[in-house]
């Protein structure tokens, strides 16, 4: 999964140490059931705009071969989508979310990022250019 956000240069530290924080809690405590509610709704009541489109009509179908999926999967999706409990949540975060796996990408300025992220000690920092490859510091 891909987390992700648009910080000011100066806080894109503290807000890597917000999103382990999140993701740590996600693993290491149950979700509220607020938490949880909100997250399947997000869920349910976006899924009709996903076929607004013949795109994304594509993207739908896609899925579903690409995944292998039963021709009934969209059908019976919200109804299982509704039944995810705070412990299956926890159970999924636990067995994918591992912080010694992740791999943290940060753009900007980095004569003013790295210092702090490497006072972070996510492991070693690797500086690219925009084609990707290693720039020398």
């Amino acid at each position: 999964f891909t987390a992700r956000a648009a910080v000011r240069t100066d806080v894109t530290d503290s807000s890597l140490v917000e999103f382990f924080r999140e993701l740590n809690a996600i693993r290491d405590s149950t979700v509220s059931p607020v938490e949880l509610e909100r997250a399947r709704n997000y869920i349910v009541f976006g899924l009709p705009g996903q076929f607004e489109t013949t795109g994304q009509m594509a993207d739908q179908v896609q899925e579903l071969l690409t995944f292998n999926l039963p021709p009934t999967y969209l059908s019976t999706y919200v109804g299982q989508v509704m039944k995810v409990t705070a412990a299956d949540v926890q159970r999924v975060a636990r067995q994918y979310f591992d912080p010694a796996r992740v791999h943290v990408v940060v753009v900007g300025d980095v004569s003013r990022i790295r210092p702090g992220v490497e006072a972070l000690e996510l492991g070693p920092v690797t500086v690219r250019d925009l084609e990707g490859r290693p720039v020398s510091n």
